[in-house]
């Protein structure tokens, strides 16, 4: 048996090597319904060399876990002003009543920070941070078509099928698709 979960986490981590033994793990469980557990996953992972090549900043064990009907709500969560300088424009088309009307007909709630609350957009902050982790740290892109591209692959793999354990191991999409 650990022969057969040893080439599943060889053939999961060619495609992924930014995934480490817990991300592993969960995929094994989700995408080849193999249930093992962290610690099992770890020492294969020892035995075979196979590592992250992804450090992270606290060395910690768990996370907390949130809510994930919270976490899968459609909402274009926006900072009060725009961040980038000579940018006010972002902010006014962000507060414009035809912008409002898209968000509307997107089927999204629009939520915007309150003024020095930038807890408010955590969850978004959070988001930007594993994507350039993941998909932009260490890469180098020619073009800018090829970085549009390469974002916009990532941001499919992140919603269909990069499981998440406050997610209660599925993919937001399928959390998604059990609300609504």
């Amino acid at each position: 048996l650990n022969e057969v979960i040893a080439e599943k986490i060889i053939e999961i981590h060619g495609e992924h090597p930014d995934m480490g033994y817990r991300l592993i793990r969960d995929t094994l469980e989700h995408d080849y319904n193999i249930s093992v557990n962290d610690k099992r996953v770890s020492r294969v992972c020892r035995k075979k060399k196979i590592q992250s090549h992804i450090t992270h900043k606290y060395n910690c064990c768990t996370k907390p876990a949130t809510d994930p009907a919270y976490i899968a709500e459609n909402i274009l969560n926006r900072d009060f002003k725009s961040d980038i300088p000579n940018e006010k424009w972002l902010t006014d088309v962000s507060t414009s009543k035809a912008f409002r009307q898209k968000i509307i007909d997107a089927g999204m709630i629009q939520r915007m920070s309150r003024v020095a609350k930038c807890i408010d957009n955590g969850p978004m902050e959070g988001f930007w941070v594993i994507m350039k982790r993941e998909m932009y740290h260490g890469k180098k892109y020619k073009t800018k078509d090829e970085l549009i591209e390469a974002i916009e692959e990532y941001i499919d793999y992140y919603t269909n099928k990069r499981v998440q354990r406050n997610l209660c191991v599925l993919t937001p999409q399928e959390i998604y698709e059990k609300r609504y």
